[in-house]
């Protein structure tokens, strides 16, 4: 595919192998085709490895972190499961959320905590953040909840397909009517051609795992993850909300 920028013009044009397309260059579609080429350019360099909070990287987009906060602060959920921890930057701004919103707790599984990690969570979590050590798609995070309590969680571990799916399918019982689980990364099959990507990835992926999981379960639904352009996301399609109520409905 060549994408032509003509700022005089103020067009896009999108030449294929078999037909060419012209686009008003300030129109949702020239948006959605840049924003895409943006997205992989920018994972590629590592601009997501830039953002940190309390002193801990985030490794997330920027654009994809308010989004979260959105979210959180709409549903206020009483306990936010985080998988795959990492440096643990998002573990703290999802306990500074629940901080400023006097509301809620997070649950953290990670299966190999980096050195200092415990430590650094203990310290600067305000006593919001418990830390599981164990795989994420068996963790029994289940005997942390309450009978009634809302859940949201946020899946960002191994990121194969089988692993993803065993992680939705262990994780959606915990999620009541209207609440959500947010798989991270369904754009790595976009990624695959880029220069760090994998090959692999345009099969084995997280978004595989999301078609698989809502195909069998019709419970659940992809829901926007804001009325913003979705392109500008790394998990645009891993917004899931159960239909009906869940197992503490």
């Amino acid at each position: 595919m060549l994408l032509t920028i003509d700022t005089s013009r103020r067009t896009l044009t999108v030449a294929g192998e078999e037909k060419s397309e012209e686009f008003e260059l300030y129109s949702p579609q020239a948006f959605a085709l840049l924003s895409r080429q943006w997205m992989a350019l920018g994972w590629n360099l590592g601009h997501w490895r830039e953002v940190s909070w309390m002193g801990r990287r985030v490794l997330q987009l920027p654009d994809d972190v308010m989004r979260l906060a959105s979210v959180i602060f709409s549903l206020r959920p009483d306990v936010i499961v985080e998988t795959g921890v990492h440096d643990g930057g998002l573990t703290l701004f999802f306990a500074s959320l629940c901080r400023l919103l006097d509301h809620g707790r997070v649950i953290a599984v990670e299966i190999a905590p980096r050195e200092g990690l415990r430590e650094a969570l203990a310290a600067e979590g305000a006593g919001r953040i418990t830390l599981l050590e164990c795989d994420s798609a068996t963790a029994p995070v289940e005997a942390l909840i309450e009978p009634g309590e809302r859940v949201f969680v946020f899946l960002d571990s191994d990121h194969s397909c089988e692993h993803v799916r065993a992680e939705l399918e262990h994780y959606a019982l915990l999620i009541d009517e209207n609440s959500l689980m947010v798989v991270a990364d369904t754009n790595m099959a976009e990624l695959a051609g880029a220069p760090e990507g994998e090959d692999r990835w345009r099969i084995d992926n997280p978004h595989a795992a999301v078609e698989g999981f809502l195909a069998a379960h019709p419970e659940f639904e992809r829901v926007p993850p804001s009325s913003v352009v979705a392109e500008v996301s790394y998990f645009a399609s891993g917004w899931l909300r159960r239909r009906g109520p869940g197992c503490g409905g």
